[in-house]
């Protein structure tokens, strides 16, 4: 038992780090950025009293339902700058040695 969990953790961990990383990133990406099914289920309001408003959603109401492109934009923004602060900090601890 003891060699079976020092081989997991010597051999295969460090073998699958490198998915483990990207689906971090395209998870932490998809969530912020999910608005589609959203949108089909609950529509441009986000459900009762907004409760499913995610950024992506809300960037899609104030462009195209309010008509503000301009903050709409800086939402946009806003989000890009996020997620990739997130994604540093995923890749700082999320370490793939070669």
């Amino acid at each position: 038992m003891q060699n079976l969990l020092h081989d997991i953790k010597c051999i295969e961990l460090p073998l699958i780090m490198t998915q483990v990383r990207i689906n971090l990133i395209l998870m932490i990406i998809g969530t912020l950025q999910a608005y589609g099914e959203i949108l089909v289920v609950l529509g441009d309001t986000g459900g009762p009293q907004g409760v499913a408003m995610v950024p992506g959603l809300y960037m899609f109401r104030n462009a195209f339902v309010e008509g503000y492109a301009g903050k709409a934009c800086a939402i946009g923004l806003l989000l890009f700058v996020f997620i990739l602060i997130l994604t540093e900090i995923n890749n700082r601890y999320v370490r793939v040695e070669k």
